[in-house]
C-alpha cells in the first residue's frame, strides 16, 4: 500500500491525506447544474403561459366584464399563482448558485403542495356544482375527470420528487413535469387556442421539450422525463375515456349531491 500510495501524483495523495484526516475533512462543494439556463427558461414560458391563460378570467378581470368570483376560486388562484411564481424563484435561485437555499423553500412548499390539492378538488367539484364548463368541453360532468386527474398526477410527481431530492437530477425533471400537470387549464383557455385542436399541440410540446432538450444536451432520452412524459400524454385521453363512462357519472353525481 505505501509503495503504490508513493507512486500516485501529488495532487491525489493530498486530496487522499485530506479525506483520511477527520480535522480536515473538506466541507460539501455543490457544483450547479449546467442545466439552469433551460429549467429558468421553462419556468418563465410556464409563468407567461398561464398570465395568458386566465389574464381574462382572473388576473384582468378588473377591466372585463362578467360576475365577481367566489372567495374559493381567489384562494385557488392565489395557491395557484404562488406555486408558479415560486418555481420561477426555485429555478432562479439555482442558477444563481444558492442552492441551499433553494433545498430550504423547497421543503417549505410542501403545505402550499398540499393546499394545491385540497382546494384544486374542491374547486373543480363546486365548479361542476354550480354548472361551469371548461372551453370547449360539451359535457361537464365528463370533463371533470381531467381537473381530479390532475391534481393526481401532481401529487404523484411532487411525492416522487420529494422522494428524490437528493438526486437532482431526477429531482428536477420532477418538479417541472409537476409543475407541467398544472398547466391543461391555463393552455385551454390561451387566446386563439383555447377550444380548438391546437390544446393538445401546444401542452405536448411543453410536456416533449424536456425529453427533447435532454436528447440535444446529453445524446439519450431522460428516463425520468421518459416516463413522466408518457403518464402526462397518455393520461389525457384515458381520463377522457374515464369521464364518458356512467360509473363515472354516477361518481361525479356522489360528489355533487
Amino acid at each position: 500500500m505505501v509503495g503504490r500510495t508513493l507512486q500516485e501524483p501529488t495532487v491525489c495523495a493530498s486530496v487522499s491525506q485530506t479525506m483520511s484526516s477527520p480535522s480536515l475533512a473538506p466541507a460539501r462543494v455543490i457544483i450547479p447544474s449546467r442545466d439552469w439556463p433551460f429549467y429558468a427558461g421553462m419556468s418563465v414560458v410556464i409563468s407567461l403561459l398561464v398570465f395568458a391563460g386566465f389574464a381574462r378570467t382572473y388576473y384582468l378581470k378588473i377591466y372585463t366584464s362578467g360576475s365577481p368570483l367566489s372567495p374559493l376560486v381567489h384562494l385557488h388562484g392565489i395557491l395557484f399563482t404562488s406555486w408558479i411564481l415560486l418555481f420561477v424563484l426555485q429555478t432562479m435561485l439555482v442558477a444563481g448558485h444558492r442552492v441551499n437555499t433553494h433545498r430550504r423553500l423547497g421543503l417549505a412548499l410542501l403545505p402550499l403542495a398540499a393546499a394545491m390539492i385540497v382546494v384544486g378538488v374542491l374547486t373543480s367539484i363546486t365548479g361542476l356544482r354550480l354548472g361551469h364548463n371548461a372551453v370547449g368541453a360539451p359535457d361537464p360532468v365528463a370533463f371533470l375527470a381531467v381537473p381530479l386527474g390532475d391534481m393526481v398526477i401532481f401529487a404523484i410527481l411532487i411525492a416522487f420528487g420529494v422522494y428524490y431530492r437528493q438526486r437532482k437530477e431526477a429531482h428536477k425533471r420532477l418538479m417541472l413535469l409537476a409543475t407541467l400537470s398544472l398547466l391543461t387549464a391555463a393552455v385551454g383557455r390561451l387566446p386563439m387556442v383555447g377550444g380548438s385542436a391546437a390544446v393538445p399541440l401546444v401542452y405536448a410540446a411543453l410536456v416533449l421539450a424536456g425529453p427533447i432538450y435532454d436528447r440535444i444536451a446529453y445524446g439519450r432520452f431522460n428516463r425520468v422525463y421518459l416516463a413522466g412524459a408518457m403518464a402526462l400524454w397518455v393520461s389525457m385521453p384515458v381520463r377522457f375515456a374515464i369521464g364518458a363512462t356512467q360509473v363515472w357519472h354516477d361518481f361525479a353525481a356522489w360528489l355533487i349531491s
